[in-house]
């Protein structure tokens, strides 16, 4: 999710002139966790609706956070080596 909010931001000028640079991978990240966070509650409303066994413990809804993060965390980090590595338009 961090990655299509990052390209989403290249590709849509009108949402990048919104965000300031300096806060676009706090977006990524932000997007990402909002999007675990919606998962987490649809396992959890399929479990009580549907009767299924998606979720085991709480120890597992923050090991899924915590992979989250770290996926969109190194989304981020790839994504600012990348930029550093490509020649900037004057």
């Amino acid at each position: 999710m961090a990655f299509f909010a990052l390209r989403t931001m290249l590709i849509v000028p009108s949402l990048a002139s919104r965000i300031p640079a300096s806060s676009r991978q706090m977006f990524a990240l932000v997007v990402a966790l909002a999007v675990a966070a919606i998962w987490e509650v649809a396992e959890f409303a399929a479990d009580r609706v549907l009767g299924t066994s998606m979720q085991h413990d709480g120890r597992e809804t923050v090991r899924d956070f915590a992979y989250g993060a770290a996926g969109a965390l190194l989304v981020i980090v790839v994504a600012l080596v990348v930029a550093s590595c490509v020649p900037r338009k004057v």
